[in-house]
């Protein structure tokens, strides 16, 4: 979801939509005012954190006594950090919201940074050992 904020953020301020948007939530919140480029890079923040996240819980998933021997349990775990990955290349090269935000932010730097080209190496995750 946050990746799909990051990159809709622009089409979204195109069409005057009300919706919200961790992007407009993050440059609205009382006492933060965050610019564009602050909000990009919060928003960057927060995914490394929620990856973090996910490896901890799929590193413990695959330590239980249990649910760590089953083959099933194991190859979900192993599959995840392809979805996320997968959704930010998607975002990154075929999300119609794309072409609007590099018109919309073609002078901030920022979002060159947010958009450049994805790996096309697979993700660098522990659970791949798997």
């Amino acid at each position: 979801m946050l990746a799909n904020d990051l990159f809709s953020y622009a089409k979204e301020k195109l069409s005057n939509s009300d919706g919200k948007n961790i992007m407009r939530i993050l440059q609205e919140k009382d006492g933060l005012n965050l610019d564009y480029t602050q909000a990009v890079d919060r928003v960057k923040i927060m995914l490394r954190e929620k990856e973090q996240e996910y490896i901890s819980a799929g590193t413990a998933c695959l330590e239980d006594h249990e649910l760590g021997k089953d083959p099933d349990v194991r190859r979900w775990i192993a599959s995840l950090p392809y979805v996320m990955t997968g959704n930010v290349i998607w975002s990154q090269q075929e999300a119609p919201a794309l072409e609007a935000c590099r018109e919309v932010e073609s002078t901030s730097s920022a979002l060159s940074d947010s958009v450049s080209k994805p790996s096309t190496a697979a993700p660098k995750c522990p659970l791949h050992r798997v």
